[in-house]
């Protein structure tokens, strides 16, 4: 697999995102207000720009049809991609972490400055308190959500989004890293030094194994796990490593440095797409054969790479610390 540089787009990108067969990406204007672009991300073609009117701070949840930006405890921006058209929020006192079933869930912030966990009702934009402390929140499954209790990282807690009542609560007994992932009726939750694969329903234990490390990605069937010595695939069902490869030699042979601190990597059914989180190499690694099949510097190696990249059909996406955004075709 061998990809050719195609063009750099400058423009200060923020983030970027695919959503379906649409690349969305974020800047600031010369007005610092938030404006997004789609592109057809087959043929990196713009279809349309929307400018939000005001600062953003991020833009992470996206709904069918929507994008929702905001910025922590001031305002909600709700956008239509077909149209553009959009309706904000102010004064809202409310962080939000994630999205479930059209809800925002969250913290917020009363009179008295006291946190609670909350949701907003995007039909409604009617925000209720849920519990009468805060919870940071790592995961759902599409039904329930999981998180701690500030300040109380060794017990994970089961919360029905629409009611606030606990479902069950683990104490692991140890610190958890703060990463759940959602598989059929598990939810496969990482420590700092064990990784388990939970009842989703009443949080019974169903394995454990001694953590690899956090950088871990659900893909169908598999977890896959990319750090700075080994490439493994993993069962979700067991716990039990399936296929491992040593990557150090390959890392070396292209020039690829900083590989321990990267949480950033993209998966396909054939290679996982890799950058250099402080360096500024990119490249795929066969999931066959545990070589890197490719490698690139990016930006005359003058860049970083913060950014996973983003692959769609014949295209390779790309952005750098400086926010530019490259583009690669598929040979």
């Amino acid at each position: 697999m061998m990809y050719k540089y195609s063009e750099s787009v400058r423009n200060q990108f923020k983030n970027y995102h695919q959503k379906g067969s649409q690349l969305l990406t974020v800047f600031l204007d010369a007005s610092g207000n938030t404006v997004i672009s789609g592109y057809d991300a087959d043929k990196f073609k713009k279809e349309h720009e929307i400018n939000l009117g005001c600062k953003t701070f991020n833009i992470f949840f996206y709904p069918d049809e929507y994008i929702l930006a905001y910025f922590p405890l001031q305002r909600l921006v709700k956008v239509r991609l077909e149209t553009g058209e959009s309706s904000t929020t102010e004064g809202l006192k409310f962080a939000p972490e994630i999205l479930v079933n059209n809800n925002l869930l969250g913290i917020s912030v009363d009179g008295s400055s006291n946190k609670k966990l909350a949701r907003l009702d995007l039909e409604t934009n009617e925000l209720s308190s849920l519990f009468e402390e805060p919870f940071r929140l790592w995961g759902s499954n599409g039904h329930d959500v999981y998180g701690v209790k500030i300040g109380r990282g060794q017990e994970l807690y089961s919360i029905n989004p629409l009611t606030g009542s606990i479902n069950w609560q683990n104490d692991f007994g140890a610190d958890l890293f703060g990463k759940v992932i959602s598989y059929e009726e598990m939810i496969l939750v990482v420590g700092k030094s064990n990784f388990f694969g939970i009842n989703a329903k009443n949080g019974t234990n169903l394995w454990e194994r001694s953590s690899t490390n956090h950088l871990l990605q659900l893909y169908k069937d598999k977890i896959i796990n990319v750090d700075a010595s080994y490439y493994r695939e993993i069962s979700p069902d067991t716990g039990e490593t399936l296929v491992e490869y040593e990557m150090k030699p390959e890392y070396e042979k292209h020039g690829f440095r900083f590989m321990g601190t990267n949480r950033n990597f993209t998966i396909t059914d054939t290679h996982i797409f890799i950058v250099d989180a402080m360096g500024f190499k990119m490249g795929c690694i066969n999931c066959s054969t545990g070589k890197i099949d490719w490698s690139v510097e990016v930006g005359e190696g003058k860049v970083t790479l913060p950014h996973a990249p983003i692959v769609y059909r014949n295209k390779l996406y790309v952005l750098d610390n400086e926010g530019t955004l490259h583009v690669y075709d598929r040979e």
